[in-house]
């Protein structure tokens, strides 16, 4: 029902609105209206008011608009917010800043006021853009009219940060648009946690924590670990007949005491969580870790053991020895001890997990991270004691392709770590050598084994993925090529224009360009318009277009931040959105009928040109 009144009332506003041929900007709106263009304010019309200790900012935005949801903001610097939670968005692939967060249509957003005072004035920021034309930046300054103080004091957590913080505010409100953003167009999220790939998040209660449990499950199946189930079972157990649930109670309790110390460096390790995360910021440290995956690749390959000094790990054994199991506490301190003494198997992987739970710094995340890994452990563990070892497999050659399957892990982690020191390009090629170094490795054990079925099979399965990730990889680098060429032409067609900064120089460009009776064309440019950005690339690079300037003179305004010039230019030539594009005769009059407003490709642009004859007064083209 709230929403609906809210709909209501924009629309009725609307309709005033229009039926008073109002705009604030006065002539600003009649050269919009002229050109076919919508103003901000038709384009996204916010309607802002408090009710019930709550800010509520509806916005009906106009068909093949988009409002950026990364680009709302609400702030204060006298009243309390609480936490900005915005609806969900679509999603949306801008053709220059990839996926995008944006609302289609109308959108509500209420924010609870915590505290404040009549007067207190919150800022609307917010920014939105069509298929053709960015609009920049515009504040709107909402006063707020109720006093509100909590009723007992407010815990920090519910207090919204800064930049998305709003007063409460009343629809008595005044609107400012602002030239340019100082914050390139790019989607605001919050950067994946850093140390492992994107898919192992600093979350422990979903899919991270499965990740952990199957890796244990993979360490418990080395060559190093699963043989010594036997005889850590008798040990554990004891001597005696025991019953299904006595078994299943010692067993689980020395996967416990194993769990314990595991869990236990996760907490000391997150615990110095924070200034790892410094640290990690530093290429040469993250060369260092990416050197030490490598490194603890090797360990999995078999060229050389991490493993406790022999010193420490043979006392350790003798305590472990005098230690009796067969009952409950025994076994836990079994577990726990084993648990100090690590094979050489699971010194490397662990090490790994190690510094993930590190860089995520939280203690929570540390504990339950290895506990996952101990328990993946001792899965096979307590299988082999209730089960005697029938459900095992037996021990073989395929416990070394696990732990090798391992080693390939290691090193793409490192391959990931080096992407915050070499260019993406270098890192997919790398991505491409493992992968092709692990489907040979595939082929050539397959090789080893006698003909059959199986064998081709896997012969086939592994030449594919050879052929895949070689034809991929070798995409990649031409479309890398490709791109270093565009690039090339993007930074030789922005080297075209002669950039202005000021109404003085942009004065003497015109005056030099009518004493030698030239055209002049003025291109309106900012960072964060992604159709200023595809000129750029597409439009201005473009031979034709360059032959068809050919004489011109060519200046450029760059409206990316908020300027006195650029405010000046935007307000005297009624500009509205980017990218906008003017031209000048001989005289250094504006050549209306010429001016463009929203992207055009190679081909329109020249017969824009073409059509409005614009360079038929020029006197050198």
């Amino acid at each position: 029902m709230r929403a609906l009144v809210s709909s209501l009332l924009i629309l009725f506003f609307s309709t005033m609105a229009v039926g008073q041929n109002a705009d604030p900007f006065g002539n600003l709106g009649n050269v919009m209206q002229s050109s076919g263009v919508m103003t901000v304010e038709e384009a996204f019309q916010l309607n802002a008011f408090e009710n019930d200790a709550r800010l509520h900012a509806d916005f009906i935005i106009a068909p093949g608009m988009k409002l950026y949801q990364h680009k709302l903001s609400f702030t204060s610097d006298s009243a309390q917010l609480g936490p900005l939670e915005l609806p969900p968005a679509d999603d949306y692939v801008d053709p220059e800043f990839g996926e995008v967060k944006v609302y289609h249509e109308m959108v509500s957003i209420e924010i609870p006021i915590i505290r404040s005072s009549p007067g207190d004035v919150v800022t609307i920021r917010y920014q939105g853009c069509s298929t053709s034309i960015c609009y920049p930046p515009v504040e709107r300054a909402v006063t707020l009219s109720q006093h509100i103080v909590p009723a007992q004091p407010v815990p920090q957590s519910a207090i919204a940060d800064e930049a998305t913080s709003v007063p409460n505010g009343h629809v008595e409100a005044t609107q400012t648009t602002s030239t340019a953003s100082t914050k390139a167009m790019t989607p605001e999220l919050a950067p994946p946690a850093e140390g492992f790939p994107n898919g192992v998040e600093n979350d422990s209660s979903d899919w991270s924590l499965l990740v952990f449990f199957v890796l244990g499950l993979g360490l418990a199946l080395t060559p190093c670990v699963f043989p010594m189930y036997p005889i850590m079972s008798s040990v554990v157990i004891g001597s005696g007949k025991k019953s299904t649930a006595q078994i299943l109670t010692l067993s689980f309790s020395y996967v416990q005491g194993m769990a314990i110390v595991y869990s236990s460096m996760g907490i000391v390790v997150a615990l110095a969580g924070v200034k790892f995360q410094i640290a990690m910021q530093q290429p040469w440290v993250m060369m260092l870790v990416s050197g030490l995956f490598v490194l603890l690749s090797g360990s999995m390959f078999g060229l050389f053991n991490f493993q406790l000094p022999a010193a420490y790990s043979n006392k350790l054994n003798e305590v472990n020895q005098k230690t009796q199991g067969g009952s409950i506490l025994g076994a836990f301190a079994i577990g726990a001890l084993s648990g100090l003494v690590a094979s050489p198997c699971t010194t490397a992987p662990l090490a790994g997990v190690l510094m993930y739970v590190a860089q995520s710094g939280d203690i929570t995340n540390g504990f339950l991270s290895l506990y996952a890994l101990t328990m993946g452990m001792g899965v096979p563990l307590i299988l082999f004691a209730l089960t005697s070892g029938k459900l095992m497999p037996k021990a073989g050659n395929w416990m070394n392709y696990v732990k090798h399957g391992f080693g390939f892990v290691l090193l793409a982690v490192a391959i990931y770590f080096s992407s915050r020191f070499l260019a993406g390009i270098w890192v997919t090629m790398l991505y491409c050598l493992l992968g092709i170094t692990v489907f040979t490795y595939i082929e050539y054990k397959n090789s080893l084994t006698a003909p059959s079925i199986r064998r081709s099979l896997i012969h086939a399965g592994a030449l594919l993925g050879f052929v895949i990730t070689a034809t991929y990889g070798m995409f990649q680098w031409e479309d890398h090529k490709q791109l270093t060429t565009v690039t090339a032409q993007e930074i030789s067609s922005h080297d075209m224009f002669e950039r202005i900064d000021s109404m003085e120089e942009y004065q003497a460009h015109l005056t030099e360009a009518k004493e030698k009776g030239q055209v002049v064309m003025l291109d309106l440019y900012a960072d964060w318009c992604s159709a200023c950005l595809q000129y750029e690339r597409n439009t201005f690079s473009n031979a034709n277009v360059q032959a068809s300037l050919d004489g011109v003179k060519l200046l450029q305004i760059d409206m990316s931040t908020n300027t006195e010039f650029g405010t000046s230019i935007q307000e005297s030539m009624g500009i509205v959105g980017l990218p906008t594009i003017m031209f000048f005769d001989n005289q250094g009059g504006e050549i209306t009928s010429s001016r463009v407003t929203g992207y055009l490709d190679a081909d329109d642009f020249i017969s824009h040109i073409d059509d409005n004859k614009v360079t038929e007064s020029c006197k050198v083209c």
